[in-house]
């Protein structure tokens, strides 16, 4: 009976995901980061099985995974997908001394990414520059870029 109580929930849930895909490549250039939260109400285990694919080995560029708090109440879950993702407990909720505003059955829990650069878009940008007939070669580029991102994010 609680599988029949779920299938809607899982239903929901992949289109939810299927309309973030479809949001994400629609015109997007560069590499998309996509993230699915809020309560889904769905077990950790059951939120996994959504994500799996059908063969080889995941990919998280390719292929959305689940993150969720240390204790896994029903809810506390978020899909990822096109970065790194590594979960760190926020000790608020139900299984925490500060319950937080409401008096819910959740947890809160935060998460790191890891946003790969986009090798693709590096190469478009030399192609449609002409660079490489200039002989700069795309090793080159992607030093430029990444000196570039990190002086960006020093600048006040």
């Amino acid at each position: 009976m609680k599988a029949l109580r779920s299938k809607p929930k899982v239903d929901i849930t992949r289109k939810a995901l299927e309309e973030l895909d479809t949001w994400a490549n629609a015109g997007s250039i560069q590499p998309t980061v996509r993230i699915l939260t809020g309560d889904v109400n769905l077990k950790k285990e059951v939120a996994m099985s959504i994500c799996q694919h059908d063969a080889g080995e995941p990919d998280v560029d390719r292929h959305w995974h689940v993150e969720s708090s240390s204790f896994a109440l029903p809810g506390d879950v978020a899909f990822i997908k096109g970065a790194q993702s590594m979960p760190f407990d926020i000790a608020i909720g139900y299984n925490y001394i500060d319950r937080g505003v409401s008096h819910d059955q959740h947890d809160f829990f935060g998460m790191t990414l890891q946003v790969p650069l986009g090798h693709a878009i590096v190469e478009s940008t030399i192609e449609k520059s002409g660079m490489e007939t200039r002989g700069q070669t795309l090793q080159d580029e992607e030093q430029r870029a990444a000196g570039a991102i990190i002086s960006m994010s020093r600048s006040p």
